[in-house]
């Protein structure tokens, strides 16, 4: 049974989200909601226009759906909103088994930390196909480890992982927890059968729904447009190595960033260390660029590239900070942190052999954080002042997106007012609110363009609106094609 703390922990967490459930919509959550309207009402061009957006399944948005059924008194956002939240439901639970399992004493200071998370914030009350099938599959790394009895459990997790996969594909990188953590600790024949089967039953899930997918959409796991983005690109995994490592240190620190016992250490080298820090940065700076998803979200703006990737190399060598802790007798006999770690490297690198983004760390950050040997329970100060940062960054990600968010709301609503929609572009408001302009492909047969929406204030614009404070406020225009 989890301790009261634990629960008290989740229900603050969960009561904290209500502002952020009923903010603006943002980055394509209009496209699953749409989606799941055709799971209403059969429109398929509801569908059609969620594959143009979206190279994800339609598994989360018929799950929506059925949120909405149970919920129709609610907004369909707001419904589709609630199921990525109970995600976070599902992270608690597995989480605290498996550090339970791993014999951890810290484990509602692991709590706080992971859903705290920014990143775990950013998309715990958005209606996009993320945080659920990361917590449906830690539960199922839970379940197939801790839960009795064995068979019923294994069977259990197994589904759970298949469901977490067809949401989400790379959700299925967990099976590879579950082998690490079985060879670790359960090297019978038992264990091996358990791990089997659970990697059956997900894998099976997922095949059948890639059966449905061609049989019925015409096409195999996504879009042939998004084949060759989201194919695999085994030369750019180094360079995505780094970059998920580099931030799955920056997300956990400073409690990844801790060596108990290093201090005495450290100092009796301090040139050495200093050297190999500043020669480390100045390599990412010189050589390393991290674009796209990979980036630092609303503060690209502020935050030049070469720094990015000086910090990125720099971080990412802290990775090898949970082999480096002593273990005790207890950690030595289960071999659990050091698991974990493994399990951690080896989903990094798989994730790292296709197109990368921070959402998919959201599967690795509880392993990593059960493998850090710190003992976050003892370090109150520390704990408090990350639990600070984090709710900083938060509100910052909540300011952002309500800025966003209103801002391409309320200049696609005085478009709409002056009649200009369906000659409009949404340029780059596509994100946010696309699906209130018509779909331009060779077989919609849309009139042209003669407006494009374009971020910031522009000189001559037709109009402008800008949403915020002097801070970071965020602002478009609708220009005039030439």
């Amino acid at each position: 049974m989890p301790s009261r703390r634990a629960v008290w922990i989740l229900v603050a967490v969960i009561v904290l989200h209500v502002p952020f459930l009923l903010l603006p919509p943002v980055n394509h959550e209009f496209a699953f909601v749409d989606a799941a309207r055709y799971f209403v009402n059969g429109d398929r061009e509801l569908l059609d226009r969620y594959f143009h957006f979206q190279a994800n399944t339609p598994g989360f948005p018929l799950l929506a759906r059925f949120a909405m059924g149970l919920t129709p008194f609610l907004d369909p956002l707001l419904s589709a909103r609630l199921v990525s939240l109970a995600g976070i439901v599902l992270l608690w639970a597995g989480t605290r088994a498996l550090s339970t399992y791993a014999r951890r004493p810290d484990t509602d200071a692991i709590l706080l930390v992971l859903l705290f998370n920014p990143l775990v914030w950013t998309f715990s009350a958005r209606a996009t196909a993320d945080l659920l099938p990361a917590g449906l599959a830690v539960a199922a790394v839970a379940l197939a480890l801790t839960a009795r009895p064995r068979w019923a459990s294994t069977i259990a997790a197994g589904l759970l992982l298949g469901t977490a996969g067809v949401v989400k594909y790379h959700a299925l990188a967990a099976v590879g927890v579950v082998w690490v953590a079985t060879v670790y600790r359960r090297r019978n024949r038992e264990g091996l059968g358990a791990a089997a089967v659970v990697t059956g039953l997900a894998i099976a899930m997922v095949a059948s729904y890639a059966w449905v997918a061609r049989e019925t959409y015409g096409f195999w796991l996504t879009p042939p447009s998004f084949q060759s983005l989201h194919g695999w690109t085994p030369t750019a995994a180094p360079v995505n190595v780094v970059s998920y490592a580099g931030y799955l240190v920056l997300l956990t620190a400073p409690a990844s960033l801790i060596l108990p016992g290093a201090g005495a250490r450290l100092a009796r080298r301090p040139l050495s260390i200093a050297t190999a820090a500043i020669g480390t940065f100045a390599l990412g700076a010189a050589m390393l660029r991290i674009r796209g998803e990979m980036g630092f979200g609303p503060l690209d703006r502020l935050v030049p590239q070469w720094i990015g990737g000086g910090a990125f190399l720099l971080l990412s060598a802290a990775i090898v900070v949970p082999l480096l802790g002593r273990q005790d007798e207890r950690e030595v006999a289960t071999g659990t942190r050091r698991a974990l770690w493994l399990a951690v490297i080896l989903t990094l690198g798989a994730l790292a052999m296709s197109r990368p983004a921070q959402r998919y760390l959201l599967l690795v950050i509880p392993f990593y954080l059960l493998a850090i040997p710190l003992d976050l329970s003892r370090y109150g100060r520390t704990l408090a002042a990350t639990l600070l940062a984090f709710t900083a960054a938060n509100g910052f990600i909540g300011y952002s997106q309500w800025c966003t968010g209103s801002a391409a709301r309320d200049i696609a609503d005085r478009i709409e007012a002056a009649g200009l929609s369906e000659v409009t572009a949404p340029g780059d408001i596509t994100s946010h609110v696309a699906n209130r302009f018509p779909l331009r492909t060779a077989d919609t047969g849309a009139p042209p363009a003669r407006y494009v929406v374009r971020a910031g204030a522009v000189a001559g614009a037709e109009m402008t609106v800008s949403r915020g404070l002097a801070v970071l406020p965020r602002t478009y225009s609708l220009v005039r094609l030439q």
